[in-house]
């Protein structure tokens, strides 16, 4: 699936994978179903037998370079995912940073959301300049893979926006409560400090473009429609995400998101981001995000990946389930040129790797008439 595109000797059409991305991103005819696996985990690190479980964590999330080039790796030939689903190199968030003794006086002044000066002086203290980025090793192994199979396979990282920084239980107003009654109290100066958050750590996708990615997913957590209304949302959070993904696109990158939560009352406000795609968690605590019916909703203008149970079926059925219910999925689809087959969660320890490859294997057998049609059709995959 890797060989320059052409025509193969069997007169059918093949694209590497990283233009299979890009045309379904687009929403263009592409010659076979995309597919990848949510990969924002440590799961690659237990393949390539750094570890078996958490006891080595906080080991396997401060490799970077060649090494975490090598695991990403590992796992891309294991697979033969039409994307890598990478995160970061080591480095210092925002919220840890800011814990600094020399910052307390900021911090305090902050958390009073009274001043829009010192919000101001807070995110070009907080969040880093470009040149720091690129001096890292944050992004290292992102340019080794991109010299190295940037032409082949479709290269995004994924991590978490500013909201995340305020509204974690470690975040800058002091934890997940006050940040919710923030929101209540004091919702402009609120939304003040997202966009400004967000609008400075657009310096972390230039430099992410410069290092030869495609594309970034950005996490957006916390203001879900199972934690806040969609009236909430829209007040604080809606404008910004707006300029936001602008200024992503703007940078070179393709811009996906990753809403986690329920997103079913926020896709109104979805379609009129400027994202391409849009990855879906996998059902959880009562709701249902079903591909098809988020796909019907959000319309013709974004991509959907699929959620895929990696907590359940993948960890504990037999392949034959896993390739029933991907079948399922993408049957179910009224749109599949707008799609992405991928699993909602990132894959967990101990999964069978037959689990993979049955649903890898599976989505590869839905296949465009010609590269240019969106019009699909299923084939048996050989055997």
């Amino acid at each position: 699936m890797n060989e320059p595109n052409e025509y193969n000797e069997m007169g059918e059409y093949h694209i590497k994978s990283a233009e299979r991305m890009i045309r379904a991103l687009r929403g263009e005819g592409t010659d076979l179903l995309p597919v990848g696996l949510h990969a924002w985990g440590l799961f690659k690190f237990q393949l390539a037998g750094f570890l078996s479980g958490y006891e080595r964590e906080g080991e396997a999330w401060a490799l970077g370079g060649e090494k975490l080039a090598e695991i990403e790796e590992n796992y891309y030939h294991t697979f033969k995912p039409d994307f890598l689903h990478l995160s970061e190199g080591p480095c210092v968030y925002p919220k840890y940073k800011m814990r600094d003794p020399r910052y307390q006086e900021l911090m305090e002044e902050l958390r009073l959301l009274e001043s829009k000066n010192v919000i101001d002086t807070f995110v070009q203290e907080c969040y880093p300049k470009p040149e720091e980025y690129l001096n890292s090793p944050r992004f290292k192994h992102v340019k080794i893979l991109s010299e190295k199979l940037g032409s082949e396979v479709f290269i995004t990282l994924h991590n978490a926006t500013p909201v995340n920084d305020i509204f974690d239980p470690e975040g800058f107003l002091g934890g997940f409560e006050q940040a919710m009654l923030a929101a209540v109290e004091k919702p402009e100066m609120l939304a003040y400090l997202i966009y400004q958050s967000h609008m400075k750590h657009l310096d972390y996708q230039r430099a992410l473009a410069r290092c030869g990615a495609h594309a970034h997913i950005s996490t957006e957590a916390y203001l879900s429609s199972d934690l806040v209304s969609p009236a909430m949302y829209e007040r604080i959070f809606f404008d910004t995400q707006m300029d936001y993904y602008k200024g992503v696109r703007a940078t070179g990158l393709i811009p996906i998101m990753c809403f986690w939560g329920n997103i079913n009352p926020l896709l109104q406000f979805f379609r009129r981001l400027s994202i391409d795609g849009l990855l879906l968690e996998e059902p959880r605590k009562g709701y249902r995000i079903d591909p098809a019916e988020v796909q019907r909703e959000i319309g013709d203008g974004i991509t959907i990946f699929g959620n895929l149970s990696a907590e359940t079926l993948l960890l504990n059925a037999t392949p034959e389930d896993v390739a029933a219910e991907t079948r399922r999925m993408i049957d179910s689809l009224d749109k599949k040129s707008r799609f992405v087959m991928c699993t909602g969660t990132p894959i967990a320890f101990d999964t069978p790797t037959d689990n993979l490859h049955a649903m890898i294997n599976t989505a590869r057998e839905y296949v465009f008439n010609t590269a240019s049609s969106s019009v699909f059709v299923e084939v048996q995959a050989a055997t």
